[in-house]
């Protein structure tokens, strides 16, 4: 879609605001430029724009995303373009059953009490047939890997950009 004469057209006109910890926004492919903005929630929550720090001249707008979120997106990218579509679709179906079969319905019920939601977890992932657990594992692991280089990538990002000491 990005690379479509329809967006290209539109492209300009398009205003993009992520906050500052964002996940889900720097999923998203960007070919706009895009605007960081302050929120006094964390996690999910700083998606509520009335989170949204605002000034006399708009949002309280900050230069980069938290270290967090770029790790969160180099690692979740790097997974993704790791998978094939059929392994990634295999993956999003375990893990939405498995979400049905433990009842939880919001992110607050999946974080609120852990202990209760990794038995409901554990128990659901072995009631799956052993195919799909073997993909499941597959691509947690994969998972795992990207982290790994995200967090490299992370370092290596902060090397590049610390200042460097001069010899006396």
């Amino acid at each position: 879609m990005l690379e479509s004469d329809g967006y290209k057209r539109i492209c300009e006109r398009v205003r993009t605001f992520v906050p500052q910890s964002s996940v889900v926004g720097m999923l998203l492919e960007h070919e706009e430029k895009y605007t960081i903005v302050r929120s006094t929630n964390s996690n999910i929550w700083q998606h509520d724009t009335y989170s949204w720090e605002v000034g006399r001249g708009g949002f309280t707008e900050l230069e980069s995303v938290t270290n967090g979120s770029r790790f969160l997106d180099y690692t979740i990218k790097a997974w993704m373009a790791s998978l094939e579509p059929a392994r990634r679709e295999r993956f999003v179906d375990a893990v939405y059953s498995i979400l049905l079969d433990t009842n939880v319905t919001t992110v607050r019920e999946l974080t609120q009490n852990k202990l209760a939601t990794f038995r409901k977890v554990f128990s659901s992932v072995r009631r799956l047939d052993e195919q799909t657990r073997k993909d499941l594992t597959h691509t947690v692991k994969l998972f795992a890997k990207s982290a790994k280089v995200g967090y490299l990538r992370m370092l290596q990002e902060r090397a590049e950009n610390e200042p460097k000491l001069l010899k006396s």
